[in-house]
């Protein structure tokens, strides 16, 4: 399930960052060795620094510059051509080139471009999340460091120290000689991020790759808010998501595809026997499952969009309505027409009024009950966990049971 709340709150972040930092300065190395088969390797169905910039573009970064020791050739060719007929890119991106160890002309070039604002510091080959990007703008300032005039680093349990730096113009010259040696001096502001999606990772070879592919897709198992989500659901369709990723399906073709599996859920409810309702109940925590997977691939792809939203709440509601009346039917062949019609229909009464109390408010799912013990109640009802317990009831053959 996909909460308007949270997108208010990634906007207000958003801009949050905004007002203190907006540019980001992403440096790459020389273009040999292993680097640039890292560059263009497909990380989570993005190219690696392709994804980078759409994370520093999603934490409220609309200034980003690239600077590159040495020509990319071909490599910054495809790149750009990419971002440039992509309509996911929308930040002011740049790319400079410097010749090879030159090392005092790229420091310059980097004073000419900041002028006398803050700004990010991060290396190239490196994986990080959005929200580690905006909370370690966000603490700096509530620490003071703007007001200080200070470099600051960031670190972590997932996030080594000497990667990701914020810096005021002024401190350039420090900033420069701290870089070339980590362990001759120590940094005075240093912030921690432990939080589950606080995340970042210099990919060095593909090796490291690989282990911090695994690792980024299974930390977005807190996105999910939800028990049955974030214990059981996530666990399988991020393995799912994981290939889907690779692959050109959009975030709502998945979703449609959803619909199938609701429907053969309902078509084996509907049979009335022991193994129809076993196997719908399968089914029918698959379409949970499956709707897990549809989010995943937005988030990892950078594709969230409101109709997306939309039509993941259609979804989820027909593939409801699917198995309740395919329940119905199969209970109908075995007790009569009567006994499975009466909670059918106190099914849709009460779930018309959920569907109202969740989905109407403009703010998203019950906002208007928001701090009330009614507003946890609702977020449990938008929840699918309900399709484990018609599972247990296709298991025991009491399928009809759901109803009542």
């Amino acid at each position: 399930m996909k909460f308007n709340i949270n997108k208010i709150k990634n906007l207000v972040q958003e801009k949050y960052v905004m007002k203190f930092v907006k540019l980001a300065i992403v440096l790459l190395p020389p273009c040999s060795g292993q680097y640039p088969a890292l560059l263009q390797r497909g990380f989570a169905g993005i190219k690696m620094l392709e994804r980078l910039i759409l994370t520093l573009q999603r934490a409220g970064l609309n200034e980003i510059t690239i600077l590159s020791q040495g020509s990319m050739g071909d490599i910054r060719k495809k790149i750009e051509e990419n971002m440039a007929n992509d309509s996911r890119f929308q930040a002011e991106i740049t790319w400079h080139e410097q010749a090879e160890n030159k090392d005092q002309e790229i420091w310059q070039h980097i004073q000419s471009l900041i002028g006398s604002q803050n700004f990010l510091l991060m290396n190239g080959n490196m994986v990080v999340t959005a929200t580690t990007i905006q909370d370690f703008i966000e603490q700096s300032s509530q620490e003071g460091v703007f007001e200080q005039d200070e470099i600051v680093g960031l670190e972590g349990p997932q996030i080594k120290l000497g990667n990701i730096f914020l810096s005021p113009s002024s401190k350039l010259e420090a900033l420069k000689n701290y870089i070339k040696d980590l362990n001759a001096q120590r940094l005075e502001n240093v912030i921690t991020l432990d939080g589950p999606k606080h995340f970042a990772k210099l990919v060095e070879d593909e090796p490291t790759a690989r282990q911090t592919e695994r690792t980024f897709i299974n930390l977005h198992k807190h996105y999910y808010s939800q028990f049955m989500d974030f214990w059981v659901n996530s666990y399988f369709s991020l393995k799912i998501s994981s290939l889907l990723v690779k692959t050109s399906i959009t975030p709502n073709v998945l979703t449609l595809f959803g619909l199938v599996i609701g429907l053969f859920a309902a078509w084996q409810f509907s049979q009335g026997d022991y193994w129809g309702g076993f196997l719908g109940g399968l089914a029918f925590v698959g379409t949970a499952i499956w709707d897990c997977c549809d989010g995943d691939v937005a988030r990892l792809k950078f594709m969230e969009s409101d109709f997306g939203d939309t039509l993941d709440t259609t979804c989820d509601n027909l593939n409801n309505v699917f198995a309740f009346t395919g329940i119905m039917i199969g209970a109908a062949m075995n007790s009569g027409f009567l006994y499975a019609l009466i909670p059918f229909i106190l099914l849709g009464v009460g779930g018309s009024l959920i569907f109202y109390f969740i989905y109407f408010p403009k703010e998203g799912k019950g906002s208007f009950f928001h701090g009330t013990w009614i507003y946890d109640l609702i977020q449990h009802l938008a929840s699918r966990n309900f399709v484990y317990i018609a599972l247990l009831f296709g298991i025991f053959g009491h399928m009809d049971w759901f109803l009542w």
